[in-house]
């Protein structure tokens, strides 16, 4: 149980935070409208309570996410621990590269591969929606950070930016601890690592980890606001207003949703509408990865239950 705890919290604090709580502020930094460090304090503060507040009063993505997959009672904490360190290995060799993976999704199919290996039920057609439910969320995103780029170059020229910029960059990160906050609640629940009795502090250590492991994004922040796409002040605006747009929707209605691939949609989105430099070749890198996440999370987690089986079992 308390090895379990303790991969949780790595997750959270190295790899969650260094992707998805990062790429809150990629907009912000990445245009100049914000420094690094000022913008991942305001995502340190912002995800700790949009994760606090959401796990507790409105946990809809967690209820929905825990009823993917179950797994044998005797059997939980090696699947969810087996998960857990399949999660961090693709993720990790993601960060290598500076490609940014969704943690949430690598967990689901992560858990599918391990409660597939050590004889759970999982709820196929439920899974598929939670993986794909990725897609809606990420066209959603692009085409509003277009159309918002396209109309504010034409209603708002010569503005400045500045003050939207950031309170977008603080919903997104609000909606990012939100998401990612359920799905580690998801795990808790799930393994039944943490007592019902001991979540509020589980809560506390899990937001607080994600928010300090901000520190670490710089890596993601360069390759998607500076490779993939550049991004001015304009561009900035449309795509941390459309990404925490989508976000916050899919937030409230319950649905698992990518911070990261929100995220890197709108900004290429709002890069091609003002034609500004992007590079395409990067931006199907980062598809690419995406799409990889899936069966490489669920192998992983399907051969490492197999062989703890062997190994502990």
């Amino acid at each position: 149980m308390f090895f379990t705890v303790i991969l949780i919290f790595c997750l959270a604090l190295f790899i969650d935070g260094a992707t998805d709580c990062a790429n809150s502020v990629t907009g912000a930094v990445s245009s100049g409208t914000m420094t690094l460090r000022g913008a991942s304090r305001m995502s340190a503060v912002l995800s700790f309570f949009g994760c606090i507040v959401f796990c507790l009063f409105f946990p809809s993505v967690a209820e929905n996410t825990v009823s993917a997959v179950s797994f044998p009672e005797e059997k939980a904490l090696l699947c969810i621990s087996v998960s857990l360190f399949a999660v961090a290995l693709w993720s990790f060799i993601a960060w290598l590269m500076a490609l940014p993976t969704s943690e949430g999704h690598a967990i689901i199919s992560a858990s599918a591969g391990a409660a597939a290996a050590l004889g759970g039920t999982v709820n196929v057609p439920r899974v598929l929606f939670l993986l794909f439910s990725v897609i809606p969320a990420a066209l959603i995103s692009a085409f509003f950070a277009w159309a918002g780029a396209k109309i504010t170059e034409k209603a708002m020229p010569g503005c400045n930016f500045k003050t939207p910029i950031i309170i977008f960059a603080a919903v997104a990160s609000l909606f990012h601890g939100a998401q990612d906050g359920q799905k580690f609640i998801t795990l808790a629940l799930s393994s039944g690592a943490v007592p019902e009795g001991k979540m509020v502090p589980f809560l506390l250590l899990i937001s607080f980890s994600m928010g300090i492991g901000t520190i670490f994004g710089r890596r993601i922040i360069e390759k998607m606001g500076g490779e993939m796409a550049v991004a001015d002040s304009r561009a900035a605006l449309a795509a941390d207003g459309a990404g925490a747009a989508a976000l916050a929707l899919f937030t409230l209605l319950g649905i698992p949703a990518s911070t990261t691939h929100v995220r890197m949609t709108a900004l290429f989105g709002a890069a091609r509408a003002m034609k500004n430099k992007t590079d395409t070749s990067s931006f199907l890198l980062l598809i690419c990865a995406w799409g990889a996440t899936f069966p490489v999370s669920f192998l992983l987690a399907f051969l490492l239950s197999k062989l703890s089986i062997v190994m502990f079992l």
